[in-house]
């Protein structure tokens, strides 16, 4: 692996910066007498706490997962880099929501002059810092890039590239499907209506009504674009965009290809149906079926599941020919 140590190290310390930044907040903003901890019907507060006592307990929660990224880090050697960075940044993201939620409580409850003319809105501030927070980490953290070798010795044989493919017509391109993922979407839709629909009626608060209505609307869109995905392969690689918006999702350079696998796309090996992300590496689902898997020199495998048969033989070859072009150019 390379400069796996030093990124990991790296990403330790700044799982740290939740901590220093609450400490040295906490000295810096006047603790309020009393300070908001939740926000009932019509958005207005109906628990409070001590200033002292919401610092101790933030301060718990922040130490505790600093404590559980430097344990982490000192297990490095036994953990794969993908569990490394996923915890380490889910840690300090936690971390960071908890030093986040004492700083910016204090700070906006002496600005307003008391606890009960806090706004629940805050909350959307402390939910960006720790994003930011733990996005830190894991660009920080990285991803460790394999020796050629190791990646090779992974690869089926009848899945490497050779010196010279069989040619095909490129550029090629096909478009794929997921009914699941068009019924998940409108599944969500239905649960964002109706559950936005009982907290308004309810008088719940236009906070907790919006938060629902965003958050589920998000998903529920994400589920409607990658329900439809266009591939193609040029000489250049292959390129994966929903078939809506043209959002760019994959993007693999043929310099990156060091094999391609025809194969049946399964969702229980790959975690399930959609756009997947796990130890094995990323995949795109629809329901189940013929595809490709692409070994890259990253040693992140990415497999797509493809309409039919006909088109995952089309890609296989179409990435084949691409790859041994671009390992083997021209002279």
């Amino acid at each position: 692996m390379t400069a796996t140590r030093d990124k990991r190290l790296a990403a330790g310390i700044w799982a740290l910066s939740p901590l220093v930044v609450l400490l040295l907040g906490a000295t810096v903003i006047e603790q309020p007498a009393l300070m908001p901890t939740h926000w009932g019907a019509s958005d207005e507060v109906d628990a409070v706490a001590t200033g002292g006592g919401h610092l101790a307990a933030t301060f718990s929660i922040t130490a505790a997962a600093t404590c559980g990224a430097a344990v982490v880090g000192g297990l490095a050697r036994f953990l794969s880099s993908w569990t490394s960075r996923w915890l380490m940044s889910a840690l300090t993201t936690i971390g960071g929501f908890s030093a986040a939620s004492y700083l910016v409580t204090a700070l906006v409850t002496n600005l307003a002059g008391s606890p009960q003319d806090v706004s629940p809105w805050w909350v959307l501030l402390m939910l960006l810092v720790a994003a930011a927070w733990g996005y830190g980490c894991w660009a920080i953290h990285g991803r460790s890039t394999p020796a050629r070798a190791e990646v090779m010795s992974a690869i089926p044989g009848r899945g490497r590239i050779p010196k010279k493919a069989r040619e095909v017509e490129l550029p090629w391109s096909a478009q794929t499907g997921s009914g699941v993922l068009k019924a998940t979407g409108w599944f969500i839709v239905f649960i964002a209506v109706t559950c936005t629909g009982i907290i308004l009626a309810t008088g719940s608060g236009l906070f907790s009504g919006l938060f629902v209505a965003v958050s589920l609307g998000l998903t529920a869109a994400a589920c409607f674009l990658l329900a439809s995905m266009d591939f193609s392969v040029t000489e250049a690689g292959l390129r994966g965009r929903t078939t809506v918006g043209g959002i760019g999702v994959f993007n693999v350079p043929a310099s990156e290809v060091l094999g391609v696998e025809l194969t049946k796309v399964k969702p229980m090996e790959w975690g399930g149906n959609g756009l997947r992300f796990s130890r094995k590496g990323t995949a795109y689902v629809a329901n189940g079926g013929p595809g490709v898997v692409i070994y890259r020199a990253s040693g992140s495998n990415l497999a797509i599941e493809l309409s039919d048969e006909y088109a995952a033989a089309a890609a296989y070859d179409a990435l084949r020919l691409a790859a041994s072009q671009a390992a083997n150019p021209p002279r």
